[in-house]
């Protein structure tokens, strides 16, 4: 992993799998000092959201560099609710007894920047990546247990800047149609739908954080 000019709260983020109001008790300079971090390991882990070993290596980083302490407080705030919508979409998922190295089973992941896809992977696995995007922690309320192949893409749905209207580049797009866009390919690719709620999210709450020796 090589990070440059990197805060680390936002370290912090990537490493625990949580968005910026899940942190909490860090000192100004977590959020303004930038560094540069490079770090690497024998084994050959794949960024997968069901299995972050990549994360849980880099925790240690933190810990050793940063003397990062914590702990983790629930808290009740605005959540979106995974919910079924009318009919499901969803094929159920099987692992091959040896799967394939460069599709791993079961997983999840983020493919471009308008694409999950689901390898034998869970509901629940599905709300967690579409915290990323949807701008509060999303929980899973369908009921609906097992695991799945599915691929929700909702790249057809962003719409153009509004100043760049007709002539913007292909690969460009108005933030403010991201969570729109991901609702309509729920409903359209898997039945599924969000709707607004309250719930308990899981807050890191640190405890100590020291900035690095020059080294």
């Amino acid at each position: 992993m090589v990070a440059t000019n990197a805060p680390v709260k936002l370290l912090i983020e990537w490493a625990f799998l949580v968005r910026d109001y899940q942190v909490s008790g860090e000192p100004r300079w977590a959020d303004v000092d930038g560094f540069d971090i490079e770090t690497t390991s024998s084994a050959n882990p794949r960024y997968d959201l069901s299995q972050p070993t990549l994360q849980a290596m880099f925790q240690a980083v933190l810990t050793a560099r940063f003397k990062l302490t914590f702990h983790w407080e629930a808290k009740d705030l605005p959540v979106y609710a995974l919910v079924p919508d009318q009919q499901l979409h969803l094929l159920p998922g099987d692992c091959a007894e040896q799967a394939p190295a460069d599709t791993p089973c079961p997983s999840i992941r983020v493919s471009k920047y308008a694409q999950i896809i689901g390898n034998n992977a869970t509901v629940t696995n599905l709300a967690m990546a579409l915290t990323a995007f949807a701008g509060r922690t999303v929980l899973d309320k369908t009921g609906i247990s097992g695991g799945y192949n599915f691929t929700l893409d909702w790249t057809k749905y962003l719409q153009s800047p509004p100043s760049l209207a007709g002539q913007a580049p292909s690969n460009s797009y108005d933030p403010s149609s991201v969570q729109p866009a991901i609702a309509s390919a729920l409903r359209s690719e898997l039945g599924l739908k969000l709707q607004a709620d309250r719930g308990p999210v899981e807050i890191l709450v640190i405890d100590r954080l020291e900035a690095p020796s020059d080294n």
